[in-house]
């Protein structure tokens, strides 16, 4: 409820300093994270996590709205997507869901840091029905956000 608090308050900045960031996710297993800034505070991520649970891979495609807090490198954010789980390579009888997200983000340099946690309701399948995860994620940025410049004012 705080976050959407926050990410509900009107203003004109931006919501993370960066384009593209690419790193590594971990929690109660390791993965790979990917982010995509789609419009100004909006961005797309796209998460593998490899070899969870007795030969299974988990996919997780979402989208986020970010918020800056302090600054333009610290940030909240909240989203929501889709979650799938592949059994042993069959995709047809795989668990699929819906997953929300809330996090803080931070950047220095070149590096993002964010944790979040990640609960999912599955609609496809019994056999799975609420998961969840926590992870702490780190992402060099492949491509950074353009400073704005100010007006220079000429006398």
């Amino acid at each position: 409820m705080f976050v959407w608090a926050i990410l509900s308050i009107p203003k004109a900045n931006i919501g993370q300093s960066y384009i593209t960031a690419l790193g590594v996710r971990t929690g109660k297993f390791f993965g790979l994270t990917l982010q995509q800034k789609i419009v100004n505070s909006i961005t797309a991520e796209l998460i593998y996590v490899p070899s969870t649970r007795y030969y299974e891979e988990e996919y997780y495609a979402l989208i986020r709205k970010h918020k800056r807090i302090l600054s333009k490198s610290f940030n909240v954010y909240a989203g929501a997507g889709l979650h799938m789980i592949n059994k042993n390579h069959r995709f047809n009888s795989n668990p699929l869901g819906i997953v929300t997200q809330v996090g803080v983000e931070l950047n220095i340099w070149r590096l993002n840091t964010s944790f979040d946690f990640l609960p999912s309701i599955f609609i496809r399948n019994s056999e799975y029905l609420l998961d969840h995860s926590s992870s702490l994620s780190i992402r060099y940025i492949i491509l950074k956000s353009k400073k704005k410049k100010f007006l220079k004012w000429k006398l």
